[in-house]
């Protein structure tokens, strides 16, 4: 009676844990994308903040901007953030698991698509016109890349400017200009903001990297429904990495191999997808199987997701074996 009562525990904290997987999903992917879009929000004004005028600090187009261009990248975030749960709280049975696949799944071939085609149709990351560039505000004095400083004396409704330059050499000559045309702004409209808040080295590498994957993305999904489904094999890969979370006894081992193989899976695909030194070898998969977008990547994405499910499914049968004798001992001692 012990040994049943202790099973039917098992199982109905399972089957809960299992329902807690589909709320704790979705809040990480809405909390994550919020965060996210206020941040892209608050750097974007930076970019186009100006020294000298009224602070703006909510633009609702621009957090609109971050809601679509980050909901991907939470997307596979949260999934990874379910993983650490999972490995946190590791289930008795595989009902939890298999309620992250499902809804993981749903995200990644329904749910993203519409992200992308509202992005379209809402004009989410196009360049703003010329007409409403910043206007630079005069009184202050701006380094340029050159190393000039520059000094604006009057800043018309265009940006032509007069004003004076300091030559960094070793003359320090001074001159003064009129009607001087700046060019429009690429990323901050001042330069004194950008000495300030431009992000690290690091962080735009990494936004390289992220608007790389965004950008391979949202083509795949404009050239129709099968390649967006090519392209949605690294969410099969990325789906099966839950499989490692119990390879090893230690927690914070398994935390670390489900990071580093989602990470090692994004660069794949990045570098699949792009010119790479994979491409001989993407020219020859592509003569043999030509039905398919990218050949080479989708066959290593379902490679990955049979190798991971696999080494899944046999840790899971060892761990229940184990489970079952220590239940059997546990019984006979009751």
């Amino acid at each position: 009676m012990l040994v049943l009562s202790r099973g039917n525990m098992k199982k109905e904290s399972s089957f809960k844990q299992g329902l807690k997987v589909i709320p704790l999903y979705i809040v990480t992917v809405v909390i994550g994308t919020v965060v996210c879009a206020v941040a892209y929000s608050l750097y974007s004004l930076c970019t186009h903040m100006v020294a000298g005028a009224q602070v703006q600090i909510f633009n609702l187009k621009y957090f609109l901007d971050g809601v679509f261009m980050f909901s991907p990248a939470i997307l596979i975030l949260s999934g990874v953030l379910t993983c650490a749960y999972l490995i946190r709280h590791p289930p008795t049975s595989a009902f939890p698991t298999i309620m992250y696949m499902i809804i993981y799944a749903v995200f990644w071939i329904i749910l993203m698509p519409l992200n992308f085609k509202f992005a379209d149709s809402f004009k989410i990351g196009q360049p703003e016109p010329v007409e409403s560039q910043v206007k630079l505000s005069d009184g202050f004095f701006r380094e340029t890349s050159k190393e000039n400083v520059f000094y604006y004396t009057n800043v018309s409704e265009k940006n032509v400017v007069d004003g004076v330059c300091i030559s960094p050499d070793d003359s320090q000559t001074v001159y003064s200009f009129t009607d001087l045309q700046l060019p429009a702004a690429t990323d901050f409209s001042d330069p004194l903001i950008k000495k300030t808040v431009q992000m690290p080295d690091i962080l735009q590498t990494l936004s390289k990297y992220f608007n790389t994957f965004i950008t391979i993305a949202r083509t795949s999904c404009t050239q129709g429904t099968f390649a967006w489904l090519c392209f949605a094999s690294i969410g099969l890969a990325l789906l099966s990495v839950v499989g490692l979370r119990q390879l090893s006894k230690w927690r914070i081992i398994n935390l670390i191999l489900v990071v580093s193989v989602t990470v090692g899976i994004l660069a794949l695909n990045i570098i699949g997808y792009t010119k790479s030194f994979m491409d001989p070898l993407k020219a020859k998969i592509d003569g043999i199987v030509p039905q398919l977008n990218n050949p080479l990547i989708v066959l290593l994405n379902v490679l990955i997701c049979i190798i991971c499910l696999c080494i899944g499914i046999i840790v899971a049968a060892k761990r229940n074996r184990q489970m079952a004798l220590e239940d059997e001992l546990y019984g006979v001692k009751q």
